[in-house]
């Protein structure tokens, strides 16, 4: 091979690592606002509230309780940070953060399979 041809291939290969290097550099757009922030960096809240989600109520004559993220809990007792202060049919009441919450019981209906049919 010619020393012309080589030092062809030799320039060519260096333009091509130096193209890959300098497309790999994230480069910053001038006219950007200092307080930008790309799409995809996720906002990320300062501190997100927990949520409840009540399983169960169980009301009597002697006690109530209920069933809140999987966990049993009494009038007074702490689930997730926040204090539950009352237990009625169909509904928790909680306290968190000196807001009053109402987390909502929600029942889900169960459809009931027929086994046999009555005969006329």
């Amino acid at each position: 091979m010619s020393r012309a041809f080589t030092s062809g291939v030799i320039a060519i290969a260096a333009m091509l690592v130096y193209s890959a290097n300098a497309a790999a550099e994230v480069k910053e757009d001038p006219l950007r606002p200092a307080d930008y922030r790309s799409a995809g960096a996720a906002a990320s809240p300062k501190h997100s509230a927990p949520s409840w989600r009540v399983n169960e109520i169980l009301i009597s004559e002697s006690r109530r309780v209920a069933v809140v993220n999987d966990r049993s809990v009494k009038q007074g007792e702490y689930i997730s940070g926040a204090r539950v202060v009352a237990i009625e049919p169909g509904y928790v009441t909680l306290e968190y953060n000196n807001r009053l919450i109402t987390a909502r019981f929600n029942i889900v209906p169960v459809k009931r399979r027929v086994t046999a049919r009555a005969e006329k």
